[in-house]
Formats: structure tokens, sequence, C-alpha cells
């Protein structure tokens, strides 16, 4: 059960001395944090943002989702952070906006780790919740690239793409991690023409790669609900704020999706 109230101060009064924190929960305040909450969205879940674009994205609320997905884990992420009394002196309608947004950059990173499976498989429930690179059933390549020249990156990827295509996998998300440098090496062109889409992730292990196929066959990106932003407690003198989002995987096929790297 999510417990965060958002509280809307009936007669705010001025910021002086003698005044309460939740007299500034205007609801010109709350829409500062909700717009801090969606720049953070669009910065940080590009992977489920593709997803979502090329029909493999499912909205709706927790409900429809148990008797839909009965037994799948669906965890609530979240971080906290704190606003004194003296921040909202200093600035009443900013008070607190570095911390939502860093808050919400915690919260949105685990959700896309979690997403991209590059953590130990996590249990909910008694239930394991996977992502791409730690399914049971992905398939996995290594030892990809004779060296990392664009020509041998080029034939590997080659080799890969046509790989997945005789599996009946035709439309790709390519998931590069920083390393690769596909700019730089003058490649960006190659993979426009390659892939359906490309993302640089931070989050991958250096020298990776993940092929994903971009159905709802292989993959839903689940939503229940987005970064969302609201109070957890609070005393006249501090309030205690807190970030969640509930956001999973279903991977229907692991078969879908194809790991390489150079180890």
């Amino acid at each position: 059960m999510i417990n965060l109230s958002r509280p809307v101060a009936v007669n705010p009064r001025p910021v002086v001395p003698d005044f309460k924190v939740g007299d500034c929960l205007t609801e010109e305040y709350w829409k500062m944090l909700d717009d801090a909450m969606v720049e953070v969205s669009r910065y940080r879940f590009q992977v489920f943002g593709v997803l979502e674009a090329h029909g493999c994205g499912i909205v709706e609320e927790y409900d429809a989702f148990r008797n839909n997905y009965e037994g799948l884990p669906l965890p609530t992420i979240h971080t906290d952070f704190y606003i004194s009394k003296n921040e909202f002196l200093l600035s009443p309608l900013f008070a607190g906006k570095p911390q939502a947004e860093m808050a919400a950059h915690v919260v949105a990173a685990k959700v896309e780790r979690m997403l991209l499976g590059v953590n130990e498989v996590e249990i909910f429930n008694d239930r394991p919740l996977y992502g791409f690179c730690n399914h049971p059933n992905r398939q996995i390549k290594t030892g990809v690239f004779d060296n990392m020249s664009p020509d041998s990156i080029l034939k590997g990827l080659t080799n890969a793409k046509t790989s997945m295509r005789e599996r009946g996998y035709d439309k790709l998300l390519a998931i590069m991690s920083y390393d690769w440098c596909i700019y730089e090496k003058g490649l960006k062109e190659h993979f426009d023409t390659m892939f359906t889409e490309i993302i640089i992730s931070e989050h991958l292990p250096y020298g990776t790669i993940v092929l994903i196929d971009l159905s709802p066959k292989t993959i839903i990106a689940y939503t229940d609900l987005d970064l969302t932003v609201g109070l957890w407690s609070s005393t006249p003198d501090e309030v205690n704020m807190r970030v969640i989002c509930r956001k999973v995987p279903i991977l229907y096929d692991g078969r879908g999706v194809l790991v390489l790297s150079n180890a």
C-alpha cells in the first residue's frame, strides 16, 4: 500500500519566522515538484520510453495488473528526502527541488537497472524479477569482436543481427555501454541502418551490447506508477518527502534477447 499524501495549504501564509512548513505546500509548489519528476523521467527512462513507443508498453492500475499477471512481483522502488524550515525561508517555491531531482534520479536508475538486469536477480514475494541480462533463457555471445576497430565491430554486429533474424526477430533495439564511443568511431550512421533504435546506457557493464526484439511477444514494459513525489511524514519544522515508482519488465521470451560482450 502506498501511503503518500498531497496536502495543499488551504490558507497559505507569508513565510515568516513562526510559520509551519505545511503552509508552503501549495498547489503551485506541488506542480513544481511534479514538473521535476517529468523532466527526470524524460532523461532517465530511455529504454522504457523506446519500448512504449514501439507498442511494448502497458499502463494500468495495480488491480488490473494482479488480475492479468498473477504472481508477478510489482515492487515499489522509493527513496526519501527532507526539506527543512530554513530552506522554505530561503526559497518558498523551490525549496527541496534539488533533493527531489536527486531522489528521482536514484529511483529511476534502480528501475532502469532492474529492466536491464545488470544486478543480481531480485526476489520479490518469493518470485524472481528478470531483466535482459539476467534472464535464464537469454542468448549470450562472448568474444564477438576480434578487436575494437570499426570493421571488427560492424562484422560482429552484422553476424549478431543475422542470428537474431534467423530466429524471427527483425525489429531490434540495440543498447550499448558508454565505452563503445560509436560517434568517435564513425559508426553512428551504420548503426542507424542496422537497428530500429539505439540507446547508450551508463548502466551496462563495460564492453556490452544488448539486442532486444521490439515485440510485445518478447517484452512488455509495465507501468503502474511513474515517478511520483508525495509527503511521507512531517513536523512543524521539517517535511519528509518520498519519491516512488512502480515499473517492471515482463520478459516473455528470453530468446529475444542477445547479450554480446568482448570478454
